[in-house]
């Protein structure tokens, strides 16, 4: 065998066999070139390959390959050698060597076994190689792509210039969680393939699909397909049984739609799909939205603020202001609203900016406990420095609602500055989900026990007004604006008026003050002392001042 070693066509097959790489029918192609240059030498005539695996995560699509790597004119087909492979994953790969002239003499068998294991190391590292490169882009509980393999194509479309004919679109299935309440976690994960598996039969040509975890996914799609595809995903219907019960599922989706003109690299398509599917899933009506520029200086807005919300909160860039509140009979100051406002580098942001931002994020809580606190401050020093008390009102989110320890946190801050509960009012809004209704009820309870007020803040504009007032033992009633008349004449005026005087009269007989807010004239303010409204406030009496400059004004109020 020694001899046959140092021959040099043998010595170029090594050296072609340490080149081989690529994929596996650019490594075949180059074993056929390295065996061309042996064969002659070995008496080999034909050679065979094979390669088989079981569909599995690691390979989701399995393998059925059988070529002819090698073939002389004429070959010896008795007494083959044969090298099996079994790879970690289970598959089963083989070689097969006919000789050509005679059969394989023993210096011959072992140039060729020899030569079998070579290739067999070389072609299993290949394989291997593959199953990681699709492990890498695939998501294995669901055998799609993942953002990597998403990355990719999208790359791939940039390359050859197609990525244009195409939208792409982050969407999340809605209702999956009912999936595991009828069913394992385990029959759970069956039900999300065959969904993944569906929806992707959906697609043709070079549209994809990934999943990126959980029941968010992403696609690119062909221009002209987006809008039966956004239908389907939609209303797509499973039925799956477990051998015992038989369910039918409809998902639904939060869609994020974006063209592709003007991209240059995969990122962009991200960026583009993450936004509208943010806009989708907090503002969006029917649970899809279209990218624009404009809505990407909108949530970078939001972005920014939240990233320097906290800081914020640090650096006491939040102020308190405070809009007065006066009893229309004692025509005298008996209250104040407190009013957040931020007040950045010299520049007061306005609360529409930043409010509805963080009352999406929840971090509005924080800024609700904050804002109590220079309240409960204030007072303290009011109280120090001899003014006559008055209450003053702090307005808390229905993101509270969740909170179990809300009253006691309250407390804890009023009583820390030694306030007396009886000059702070907890403004809250009116809520339309009747699970926070009855929580809304016992937190009024619960406030009322600790001789602290509550007050519904924009009565009126929800849909459980009337069983909020029925059920819900509030100390003061705020009525929206929207239902004060103005001072120019208009078509509903009087039914307003009418409306309006009602409002009140029904407020005041079951207990409960009024208030009415946004004053902004004479007429106004007249026609409120006539129908019997307590409390006025709106910039007809003042707007919302600095804590220094309503301390100092707080005696100068009334008509």
């Amino acid at each position: 065998m020694s001899g046959i070693f140092t021959n040099d066509n043998l010595s170029i097959f090594f050296q072609r066999m340490l080149e081989v790489d690529g994929s596996i029918d650019e490594a075949f192609g180059q074993v056929r070139l390295a065996v061309e240059d042996i064969a002659m030498d070995c008496n080999i005539g034909r050679v065979e390959a094979y390669m088989q695996a079981e569909e599995s995560m690691l390979r989701p699509h399995g393998a059925n390959d059988c070529r002819v790597i090698y073939e002389a004119n004429q070959y010896f087909l008795k007494n083959p050698y044969i090298e099996n492979i079994i790879s970690p994953d289970g598959g089963h790969s083989k070689f097969i060597f006919y000789p050509k002239r005679h059969v394989f003499t023993e210096c011959e068998y072992q140039v060729v076994e020899y030569i079998s294991k070579q290739m067999s190391i070389i072609m299993s590292r290949i394989v291997m190689r593959g199953i990681l490169n699709n492990v890498l882009v695939t998501d294995l509980s669901s055998g799609i792509p993942n953002l990597a393999g998403f990355m990719n194509h999208v790359g791939m479309l940039i390359a050859k210039g197609t990525l244009s004919k195409y939208e792409a679109m982050y969407f999340n299935v809605k209702n999956f969680k009912y999936v595991n309440k009828e069913f394992s976690y385990m029959h759970g994960d069956i039900v999300m393939k065959q969904y993944a598996r569906k929806i992707q039969s959906l697609l043709s040509g070079e549209e994809y699909l990934a999943r990126l975890g959980g029941d968010n996914y992403v696609a690119i799609v062909q221009k002209e397909h987006v809008q039966d595809f956004v239908k389907r995903i939609q209303t797509c219907s499973l039925t799956y049984t477990d051998g015992t019960k038989r369910r039918e599922f409809t998902f639904s989706a939060t869609v994020g739609i974006a063209e592709l003109e003007d991209i240059h690299e995969p990122g962009q398509v991200m960026q583009r799909i993450s936004v509208a599917f943010q806009v989708a899933k907090t503002q969006s009506h029917n649970g899809t939205a279209v990218f624009t520029k404009e809505i990407y200086k909108e949530v970078m807005n939001e972005k920014e603020i939240l990233a320097h919300f906290h800081a914020a909160m640090r650096n006491h860039e939040f102020v308190v202001y405070y809009q007065p509140k006066v009893d229309v009979k004692k025509d005298k100051l008996c209250g104040a609203e407190a009013l957040v406002r931020w007040v950045q580098n010299g520049k007061v942001i306005p609360p529409m900016k930043f409010i509805p931002v963080l009352e999406r994020d929840g971090s509005i809580c924080q800024l609700d406990f904050y804002v109590l606190e220079m309240v409960c401050q204030a007072i303290q020093k009011w109280d120090k420095a001899g003014f006559e008390p008055i209450r003053i009102s702090s307005n808390f989110s229905r993101r509270h609602l969740g909170n179990p320890h809300l009253v006691e946190e309250i407390v804890a801050i009023i009583d820390k500055y030694h306030v007396s509960h009886e000059y702070i009012e907890i403004e809250l809004t009116e809520s339309e989900n009747f699970n926070d209704y009855k929580v809304l009820t016992k937190l009024v309870s619960d406030l009322k026990e600790q001789g602290i007020s509550a007050s519904i803040d924009d009565f009126g504009t929800g849909y459980s007004s009337l069983n909020m007032l029925k059920d819900t033992n509030f100390d003061i009633v705020k009525i929206d604006k929207s239902f004060i008349p103005m001072e120019y004449d208009y078509a509903q005026k009087q039914k307003d008026k009418m409306m309006f005087a009602e409002i009140v009269k029904m407020v005041k007989n079951l207990g409960m003050e009024t208030i009415a807010e946004g004053i902004e004239s004479k007429e106004q303010l007249d026609y409120l002392v006539e129908v019997g409204c307590d409390i006025v406030q709106g910039y007809l009496i003042d707007k919302p001042l600095p804590e220094k400059e309503f301390a100092a004004r707080r005696n100068h109020y009334g008509r």
